[in-house]
């Protein structure tokens, strides 16, 4: 399922540099200046992704030892993991001078 997720991502920018596929469309749309239909492929690759991302992790749930996967947040993302966890729940650590 990680594969096929992989694949359908990256096979439309690969295309666009020559591959073929749903790339190749995006390309040619934008050579002759038709960006509405290149608006609407990148709209529809974007729902298939969101989609698969969604059966993926429901796969992923079966397959992991605690039966759950939790899409990381913005919050821990962006911050180191032991912030983020401090901040998530509430605990203000004061600087260690």
């Amino acid at each position: 399922m990680f594969m096929f997720e992989y694949n359908v991502r990256h096979g439309s920018v690969i295309g666009i540099v020559g591959a073929g596929g749903i790339g190749y469309y995006i390309n040619n749309y934008l050579q002759f200046q038709m960006y509405d239909k290149v608006f609407s492929l990148l709209i529809i690759i974007f729902l298939v992704v969101v989609i698969i991302d969604f059966i993926s992790m429901g796969v992923r749930s079966f397959v992991n030892e605690k039966g759950d996967v939790r899409r990381p947040s913005w919050l821990t993302v962006m911050l180191p993991g032991k912030k983020a966890a401090q901040i998530h729940h509430g605990i203000v650590a004061e600087d260690e001078d």
